[in-house]
């Protein structure tokens, strides 16, 4: 477990260290360390027109260097303005630390909105899921919430909202369910995976159980097909972030968004 209290004492000193030059294709381009749900380019932009017009950019980007690479934690749009400007360096705050260190620290980036673009829902949802992937379930079931609001920027009640909304997040013994049953002088506990709700569509949310039912007994599907559509679309900028990996996954949407827009009924 990554001490945290440790780790932001290590980032304060090499912010007293001063920035150093660091030439931009040095930087990995490691997307686990983007918790963005994409890149805003008129933000890009601005800080581009910046850095062209001779002004200055207030904060360096922040690093972790492990010996072998440099990973960003903080500071993804203004490298990327950096090197839409034709510079060849940057300026960083440099911490000596390992990727795991790197990802940890991203999951708390971006929250001090007065500085940087305020983190979206999903953003302070992908915090949290990415700052899972560094335990094991063990340990995941284990970790008290305080140390996932400490590490990811949130408070307690939000990170239970989070992880009692999201089922991939949900602490292993809270997905589970103990049935017991008893014949004559014999009881038998059995383990069950506790159902998970299936959350009504878009398009029908605000509407009472009943109104949901009949609805979609009269043959709602212009509302179902639209709430599809929406939820689909909603996934494409997301999936950016993965590169050329999520090319295929893109392709299939993009085909499901068309196939499901020709076969909406007409007003």
């Amino acid at each position: 477990m990554i001490d945290y209290q440790d780790l932001m004492a290590r980032v304060e000193a090499a912010r007293k260290a001063g920035p150093l030059e660091v030439k931009i294709t040095d930087i990995s381009h490691d997307v686990v360390t983007q918790i963005r749900a994409g890149v805003d380019q008129g933000h890009i932009d601005r800080i581009r027109y910046t850095i062209t017009s001779g002004g200055a950019v207030r904060d360096p980007i922040e690093l972790v260097r492990d010996g072998k690479r440099n990973y960003i934690w903080d500071g993804w749009h203004r490298k990327e303005a950096h090197a839409g400007a034709g510079c060849a360096y940057i300026d960083a705050y440099v911490l000596v630390g390992t990727h795991e260190e790197a990802i940890a620290l991203a999951c708390g980036a971006n929250t001090d909105t007065s500085r940087s673009l305020p983190r979206s829902d999903d953003e302070e949802k992908n915090a949290i899921k990415t700052f899972r992937r560094l335990f094991t379930d063990d340990e995941w079931a284990k970790l008290p919430v305080s140390a996932v609001a400490e590490f990811c920027g949130l408070g307690r009640e939000r990170v239970r909202e989070i992880i009692d909304s999201t089922p991939i997040l949900r602490k292993p013994q809270d997905t589970k369910l103990s049935v017991t049953r008893t014949r004559g002088d014999k009881t038998t506990t059995y383990e069950m995976q506790r159902p998970t709700r299936t959350p009504a569509p878009a398009a029908l949310k605000g509407m009472g159980g009943a109104e949901q039912i009949a609805a979609m007994n009269a043959g709602n599907e212009a509302a179902i097909l639209r709430s599809f559509v929406s939820d689909m679309r909603s996934w494409l900028p997301r999936l950016t972030i993965l590169g050329p990996r999520a090319a295929d996954i893109v392709t299939a949407i993009q085909h499901a968004i068309s196939l499901a827009q020709r076969s909406a009924p007409t007003a």
